[in-house]
């Protein structure tokens, strides 16, 4: 009976000195960070995945992270153009007649502000020189006719008007091209990157000219959409320091 006894003890130790070293297994298992060893340093390369952002240039990022909202960065390009009236109570031309800006010029007729020439006006441009050096005056003349002087960098560019207010009664303002090509408008681009879609740039503008009718390949200035014939829009662009807008 005592040997019974004894025999039922030893079993019962056994069986609790085992259930304390599987606690403690359990507990170094659940908590290995407690050792203080570090944790292993992984053999192989984290896979990556490759977008493309807007300009076309490749951005890598970790498998699984999103990619930046503004494709890596969106340009700075200011303030959007805008259309802007030629008439009395425009911010942009605070006189009493029909007038059009003539950025850098001096010496227009309408109201205080000598940059913008008059109805009756042209705007002469001067242009910068081959190496980038100081531009030629830019002044109004008194009348449309007006060939504009030459400077020392070579012919002023006319910019007749800004809208067809500015030119005689029935007349359009009309945008000729340049010697590289014939005028266009396109979305801006800075540094590499495209612009949102209402900054638009004008490209080979050649001033702008009164006609009867705009010729072949130019451009309608306009300063609404109901300067145009449907479905075109009037769109505003920058061009030569100046905003514009134009048929498109």
């Amino acid at each position: 009976m005592q040997l019974n006894v004894r025999r039922l003890a030893w079993i019962l130790g056994g069986l609790s000195l085992l259930g304390t070293t599987g606690l403690a297994a359990i507990a170094c298992t659940s908590n290995g960070d407690d050792t203080g060893n570090a944790p292993p340093t992984p053999t192989t390369k984290p896979t990556t995945t490759t977008t493309t952002a807007p300009d076309g240039a490749p951005t890598t990022l970790p498998d699984g992270a999103p990619p930046p909202a503004d494709g890596g960065g969106a340009p700075d390009c200011g303030f959007a153009p805008k259309l802007r009236a030629p008439f009395a109570g425009d911010a942009a031309a605070p006189d009493a007649t029909a007038s059009f800006f003539c950025p850098f010029g001096d010496g227009g007729t309408a109201g205080t502000d000598k940059r913008f020439c008059a109805g009756n006006q042209t705007c002469c441009s001067g242009q910068a020189g081959a190496s980038g050096g100081a531009f030629d005056s830019t002044y109004c003349t008194g009348a449309k006719a007006d060939t504009c002087g030459s400077g020392t960098n070579g012919p002023r560019v006319r910019w007749e008007c800004g809208s067809k207010e500015t030119c005689g009664g029935g007349e359009k303002c009309c945008i000729p091209g340049t010697d590289a090509g014939p005028p266009a408008i396109d979305t801006e681009k800075v540094n590499g990157k495209l612009c949102p879609p209402e900054f638009q740039r004008g490209f080979y503008i050649g001033g702008t000219a009164c006609r009867t009718a705009c010729q072949s390949g130019e451009l309608e200035v306009c300063t609404k959409d109901a300067d145009c014939v449907s479905p075109k829009k009037c769109v505003a662009f920058s061009t030569n320091s100046r905003d514009m807008g134009a048929c498109k």
